[in-house]
């Protein structure tokens, strides 16, 4: 899959618009652009285009055409509104951990790992690792992260999960401040225990504590979670019987007890 630098195009997404495309989508039988323009009278075909892209991004509508993913279609049943934090923390973890998602992974894995504080002049040596060109560092990318933010803020969904909270600077600047540790809800944590199964390691039936807490495209760090916090939901779902915690010589591991995926965990937890 190709890497997206300008996933929002910069575009502010409103989530009552999104809404409402993923209401005409979830209630079905749209076979062409013009017919969907047509239902949902949306002034201008670009910022169309990308409100489509971001429901492809998070899963929610497949590649091409305009029917909603399998995950989408179960969401669409359960949360048709995307306001449920179980719903939120879901779609949240699932664009922050691909890699192709360029700006929300290196905000999110790489930049907020290491600081707790945001000013988007102080972003660009987190990607110059990419070779973009300067403009796309300075200008694009940067409009980029502060579309991006600001789903995290004000009344958007997003907000629910606290995670970044926002100070207004002169000259129109922004500094953004992260919260840790906002995850304390071990069901959901669960069922994101399941995605990242699912999806980065093979569905296996074990996973390494430490690779929960700082593994590649792990939870712990797109949650930005500390591993004393990840131990304790651990526990609790170990005492629930939701998982199994084994120690064995020095690895502590997690197994899980069942042959479930993630969306039928969503199912559960929702």
């Amino acid at each position: 899959m190709e890497k997206t630098i300008q996933l929002l195009r910069g575009v502010e997404v409103k989530f009552n618009e999104l809404i409402s495309i993923y209401y005409q989508l979830g209630i079905g039988n749209i076979n062409n652009k013009k017919e969907f323009q047509e239902k949902i009278n949306f002034a201008s075909e670009g910022k169309l285009r990308t409100y489509l892209t971001v429901l492809r991004k998070y899963n929610l509508l497949e590649k091409k055409g305009y029917k909603l993913s399998k995950l989408g279609e179960i969401i669409f049943e359960y949360d048709m509104n995307l306001e449920n934090e179980v719903t939120l923390w879901l779609l949240h973890y699932l664009i922050t951990s691909n890699e192709n998602n360029v700006v929300f992974y290196e905000l999110f894995g790489t930049y907020f790992q290491n600081y707790d504080e945001l000013e988007l002049k102080n972003s660009k040596e987190v990607f110059e690792k990419y070779n973009f060109p300067e403009t796309t560092i300075n200008k694009q990318i940067r409009k980029e992260i502060r579309a991006s933010l600001k789903l995290y803020l004000g009344r958007e969904p997003f907000s629910k999960l606290l995670l970044v909270d926002s100070e207004e600077l002169p000259k129109q600047n922004i500094k953004y401040f992260l919260n840790r540790n906002m995850l304390r809800n071990e069901n959901i944590f669960l069922l994101l225990l399941y995605f990242y199964r699912d999806n980065y390691l093979n569905k296996e039936s074990t996973i390494a504590i430490k690779e929960i807490v700082n593994g590649e495209n792990s939870p712990g760090i797109f949650c930005l979670l500390d591993e004393y916090n990840i131990r304790e939901m651990l526990e609790i779902l170990h005492r629930n019987r939701k998982i199994s915690i084994e120690t064995r010589a020095d690895l502590d591991q997690i197994r899980f007890l069942d042959d479930k995926n993630f969306i039928e965990i969503f199912k559960e937890v929702i």
